[in-house]
């Protein structure tokens, strides 16, 4: 994980496993996010891009996805 200043963060994250649930899994994770200071509380605004490296099935051989990436987005809230 890196702070970049300004409120600004990121994180670099590898998965793999020669045989999880008998196939290969890799994954990489890369966060970026952006904090603000709002009326007393923090808010941070994330997403969260993930690559599967591999082209094998999630534990079982009928869990395979049309794609190999996903994206997500996500809301913190403290007060």
């Amino acid at each position: 994980m890196r702070e970049w200043g300004a409120g600004w963060s990121s994180a670099l994250f590898y998965y793999g496993d020669d045989a999880l649930n008998q196939y290969r899994y890799e994954r990489l994770d890369l966060r970026l996010a952006k904090r603000f200071r709002v009326h007393g509380s923090n808010l941070e605004l994330a997403a969260l891009w993930q690559q599967r490296l591999d082209d094998e099935p999630t534990t079982a051989i009928q869990n395979r996805y049309d794609s190999r990436h996903r994206l997500s987005v996500s809301a913190e809230l403290e007060f």
